[in-house]
């Protein structure tokens, strides 16, 4: 009897019941399968019914169906790699554990990403690692090595949008970029002590994401209000935050290289020894316009007192008054700056509201006008040289000096200030009569007579 075998396509095969030791070759897959008389398709040829024994000689060999390893492992020979590599864009589904036994579990691609979970770009699930034994060694844990020789670090980052992997789209304002979690068992689940967060901070255009990092800290109150409160803010403008915070303690001081701003009319606070009390600086409830006050570089004699110039410069001065001290003479200058021979310039000298006048000096040549108020400087412009002043014409003094000179004031004059907003400060006209461009500099010697 001839042997014969029947041939179709896989999907043939299924429907024809071979005869015991009839045979059949699917043309398709290129397999032969053996009848026994009861089974559909027939069994595919194997050597004692558990599959293939030897397929070394086939270098590129098929599946018909799924690969049933039966309680058996895949392993090579001789320390050789098992390689897993689907084709294109083809994946690798792991649909249950990966079970470490021995050694490392090392994931090490050659080229592009290591995804974990169902989607193309990134990460659909939990990843939860777990290690019951503690080291110290290092290198022990999570470690994220680098090996390279570029200054510059490669970053661990964590990436995010809204929308979906497949279709992202832009983040907006006070999304999280990340939140860095620390938690502990309370002994009958996980509770998050401590919070790193990056947070978008501020309207999100292309290239540009502003961002800020908020520090959250568990209060560990066991009543009332409990929880999670944000202790710090870093924002995007490069200001720092302290919310809810009693104390800020820095060991070695704090050093502010920019403006220090105490908002909302709140303290500056000195305490004492113990911090049990303190006393403060506060703003007035409404400021109508900035004001800085430079203090004195040195520190003044017993007795004195820091003033102010009018322009925001403090100074120790010996203050009079009804306790007795009496106030010393002091020195004011101002200059005009370059001015042409026979120009006129308006300055404005640091004196007092009220003062007794002992000396003007001069660097050159000039005539020098002193006035209690800016509209009586303004008045007396037109006056000639030489011409008197009119009787109540806020003239204070004048002089004319044919070079570096001081006049002698004998007696002294009484001067004061007539603004609206009493200020302490004498208003001059200098005219240069040196010859030639100058810059003339103006000293009076007064002493102060009115706080």
């Amino acid at each position: 009897m001839a042997l014969q075998i029947r041939r179709g396509t896989s999907a043939q095969r299924t429907s024809i019941t071979p005869a015991t030791g009839e045979l059949i070759y699917t043309t398709d897959t290129k397999l032969v399968y053996v009848g026994d008389g009861s089974t559909a398709g027939g069994n595919i040829i194997s050597g004692g019914g558990g599959g293939l024994t030897d397929i070394v000689n086939d270098t590129s060999p098929q599946l018909g169906g799924n690969l049933d390893v039966n309680g058996r492992s895949i392993v090579s020979a001789s320390n050789g790699n098992i390689t897993i590599a689907p084709n294109g864009t083809g994946r690798l589904f792991i649909n249950s554990s990966i079970t470490r036994t021995s050694g490392n579990l090392n994931i090490a691609p050659l080229a592009g990403l290591v995804v974990i979970g169902d989607q193309p770009n990134g990460l659909d699930g939990n990843l939860y690692v777990v290690r019951e034994t503690y080291s110290s060694t290092p290198g022990v844990g999570f470690v994220f090595a680098q090996h390279h020789n570029t200054a510059e670090a490669v970053n661990f980052s964590f990436y995010r949008t809204r929308g979906t992997a497949a279709a992202q789209t832009t983040v907006q304002n006070n999304d999280r970029l990340a939140n860095i979690v620390f938690s502990a068992s309370d002994g009958t689940q996980a509770v998050g002590g401590a919070i790193i967060q990056a947070t978008v901070d501020g309207a999100v255009s292309s290239g540009r994401i502003p961002s800020k990092f908020n520090f959250v800290l568990h209060d560990g109150l066991v009543s009332g209000v409990a929880g999670l409160k944000n202790r710090l803010q870093i924002l995007s403008s490069g200001l720092v935050k302290f919310d809810t915070i009693g104390e800020l303690t820095a060991a070695n001081g704090i050093n502010v290289s920019s403006n220090l701003q105490l908002n909302g009319q709140n303290d500056l606070r000195f305490a004492d020894a113990d911090s049990s009390n303190w006393v403060a600086f506060q703003a007035p409830s409404t400021v109508s316009a900035n004001v800085t006050w430079t203090l004195p570089g040195i520190d003044g004699t017993a007795g004195q007192a820091l003033t102010t110039n009018g322009s925001g410069t403090l100074t120790w001065t010996t203050v009079g008054g009804g306790g007795g001290v009496l106030a010393s003479r002091t020195s004011q200058t101002a200059s005009t700056g370059n001015i042409a021979d026979s120009a006129n310039a308006d300055i404005v000298l640091t004196a007092f509201k009220t003062f007794a006048l002992f000396k003007i000096q001069t660097s050159h040549a000039a005539w020098v006008r002193l006035y209690t108020d800016t509209a009586s400087r303004s008045a007396d412009s037109g006056r000639a040289e030489g011409v008197d002043p009119s009787p109540g014409a806020g003239v204070i003094a004048e002089v004319i000096t044919s070079g570096a000179q001081t006049v002698l004031m004998s007696p002294a004059v009484l001067g004061f200030n007539n603004e609206g907003v009493v200020a302490n400060a004498v208003y001059a006209a200098v005219k240069n009569k040196s010859g030639a461009t100058a810059n003339i500099t103006v000293t009076l010697t007064m002493v102060q007579l009115e706080n």
